[in-house]
């Protein structure tokens, strides 16, 4: 026995089906950006909450503000592999390489935004 489906309930199951995966699309939820704070400007590495480490721990996309205000020297240059902005705001943060060391290298297809008091 076979089943005849009218053109017309055939074109009905294909729009209930496309709005319903247009209605799944929009619904979705986009994966949000994390903010990671730095919160020692005492020194760029070696514990948590230090610049290096901070960078270390985020992902591409994500944002680090400082909760300290001060210089951060670096005895090394920090190279940025992921999209990031970093963001000062609201303190006095000085980032140097203390004339010896490039503050960040940011590789290739990356972009960094970066609000700082001084970067040097």
């Amino acid at each position: 026995m076979s089943v005849k489906i009218s053109p017309i309930v055939s074109r009905s199951l294909i729009v209930i089906v496309c709005l319903t995966l247009l209605y799944g699309a929009i619904g979705a939820t986009p994966a949000r950006a994390a903010t990671y704070v730095v919160s020692d400007c005492s020194a760029p590495s070696g514990a948590a909450g230090r610049l290096v480490n901070v960078i270390a721990a985020a992902s591409a996309g994500d944002t680090i503000t400082f909760s300290c205000s001060g210089a951060i020297t670096l005895s090394s240059t920090i190279t940025l592999d992921k999209n990031l902005i970093i963001d000062g705001s609201g303190q006095a943060v000085t980032l140097s390489g203390g004339d010896t060391v490039r503050v960040f290298i940011v590789n290739s297809g990356q972009y960094v935004t970066c609000h700082c008091a001084e970067a040097r």
